[in-house]
Parts: C-alpha cells; sequence; structure tokens
C-alpha cells in the first residue's frame, strides 16, 4: 500500500467529540454526498471530503462518523464525513461504554440478509406446473415478422 493512501485505513480510534457523531449511511446521492440516519431517526446529508475519493468506499448500511454543521437546513449538505468506520472499529467503540448509541444495537443494517439456501428453489415445489402464474403478454417493444408462403423445404431432407 502506497503511503500516500496508508494514513487514510491505518488511523487510530478515536471515539467522536460533542460535536462529532456516529450514523449509519443509508444510500449514495452521487457526487460524494451519503444520505445517512441518525440515532434518533433524523436523515442527513452528508459530504464525503477529496481525501477519501477513490480511496475509501461507503457500504450501505455502514457506519460512519459525521461532524455536523447546521442542523435547521433541509434537502442540503449538513455534515462532512471525518471517518469511516471499518468493522473492528465498530466493535472496538460497541465495547466502549456510552459511545455506541443504542439505537444502532438492536438494529443490524438497513438490508436483511439473504442465505444460499434462500435464493435457490425448493426442492418441494414444481418448476414444471405453470398453473398459478398469470399469462404471458406480447412484447410490444420487439417488431414481429410473418412470413407467408411454404415453409422451408432444408428441414425435410
Amino acid at each position: 500500500m502506497s503511503r500516500r493512501r496508508k494514513h487514510l485505513t491505518q488511523q487510530e480510534l478515536v471515539p467522536p467529540t460533542d460535536k462529532q457523531q456516529i450514523v449509519r449511511a443509508k444510500l449514495s446521492r452521487g457526487s460524494n454526498i451519503f444520505e445517512a440516519e441518525t440515532a434518533d431517526g433524523r436523515d442527513l446529508l452528508c459530504f464525503l471530503p477529496a481525501k477519501f475519493n477513490k480511496k475509501l468506499w461507503i457500504k450501505r448500511g455502514g457506519y460512519i462518523i459525521v461532524e455536523e454543521g447546521d442542523v435547521d437546513v433541509q434537502d442540503k449538505v449538513t455534515a462532512t464525513i471525518v471517518k469511516v468506520l471499518f468493522e473492528q472499529d465498530v466493535k472496538a467503540l460497541k465495547k466502549l461504554s456510552g459511545v455506541w448509541p443504542a439505537a444502532f444495537d438492536s438494529n443490524g443494517p438497513s438490508e436483511p440478509k439473504t442465505t444460499m439456501a434462500d435464493m435457490l428453489p425448493r426442492s418441494d415445489e414444481s418448476s414444471d406446473e405453470d398453473n398459478d402464474l398469470p399469462p404471458l403478454h406480447q412484447n410490444n417493444n420487439r417488431q414481429v415478422i410473418y412470413r407467408h408462403g411454404e415453409p422451408d423445404s432444408s428441414d425435410e431432407e
């Protein structure tokens, strides 16, 4: 790893200060803007500084430390991302008393986890019967070509 990027991922874990808070990333709005959810249920728009650009990625449901500015403004960027919390950082912050928000303890990531068994078809279900499926509709985006005349004679040989 180059020295230029090492300082971003190998930082000592420092608990958030009074102006900072731990939030959960909900989605990316593009242009380094992320929507995050606070422990009390508010939504924030957060800005990812250029020093993290193309070096760190934020997953949906991941945790970040943000520093808030003016909170009363809606539909505007009101916070700046200070640190992206990795899995080992989250575990360490949960061990510290009074640092980790209680609202994030009971809730895991916002997306439910699926297993490989959930994705595979069940063996007791019959895939040959389509009785309970609705009929297929014709695709209007494709041009239908009708051919009149005798069928090809090459099939009979």
